[in-house]
């Protein structure tokens, strides 16, 4: 979280490609505002699980793709206190590619 809280905030509309080793995850700050957070382009059989994190590292939302190349979505509210973090990784740890895309509050 402490390389995270230093990034860039992740900007809405923007697609990020994601590769990941074993035990890898990609955390990225979020802006204010409402939000939905997506994996989409998920290749070679990537299962992805989203995350909102906070500042301490405790998960307040998770949603798994549920496998069979679905993509996992996740709704960010706007009211918030502090910053929220955006965690993607594989389910089981495992290795995997992917974006990750913050589109507005009705998924564009």
């Amino acid at each position: 979280i402490a390389q995270a809280t230093a990034a860039p905030v992740l900007e809405r509309g923007v697609r990020i490609p994601v590769r990941l080793r074993r035990g890898e995850a990609a955390v990225f700050r979020l802006p204010p505002g409402d939000h939905v957070a997506v994996t989409q382009n998920l290749r070679d059989g990537t299962d992805t699980v989203l995350e909102i994190i906070d500042e301490s590292g405790r998960v307040l939302a998770e949603d798994d793709d549920g496998g069979d190349g679905l993509a996992s979505r996740l709704v960010v509210p706007a009211e918030r206190k502090g910053n929220l973090f955006l965690r993607a990784s594989v389910i089981g740890g495992g290795a995997g590619a992917f974006d990750v895309v913050l589109m507005d509050a009705r998924g564009r």
